[in-house]
């Protein structure tokens, strides 16, 4: 048995399942996620796949449930801090891959 990120590949994109690929079963899914339904389907919450991170979250949604190596579940904080480098010099990156951004802020998306 094992545990697994099951975020669509694009953020954004809405799924209604997931399919574990050939000679794989989920036996059990849980979302522990709110979503921005209305404008972009975003997930508010961080998401870290495979120890990266996959998008940053939304002002003021930092908790996560993560799953170690070790298989021991643990309750996350999780913030997002970035620098963006231009020809012009730094920026601070306010967001990557996130539902929301602040208000003139800057956010990476991939």
């Amino acid at each position: 048995i094992n545990a697994e990120y099951m975020g669509p590949a694009p953020v954004s994109e809405l799924t209604e399942a997931h399919d574990p690929g050939p000679g794989r079963k989920t036996v059990a899914a849980f979302n522990a996620d709110f979503f921005d339904i209305d404008e972009t389907a975003a997930p508010l919450g961080p998401g870290v796949e495979k120890g990266k991170p996959d998008h940053s979250p939304a002002p003021g949604n930092s908790e996560a449930l993560g799953i170690g190596p070790d298989a021991a579940g643990r309750v996350l904080d999780l913030y997002f801090e970035g620098k963006l480098t231009l020809p012009s010099g730094e920026e601070q990156l306010d967001g990557y891959n996130a539902a929301n951004v602040p208000e003139d802020g800057v956010a990476l998306y991939n």
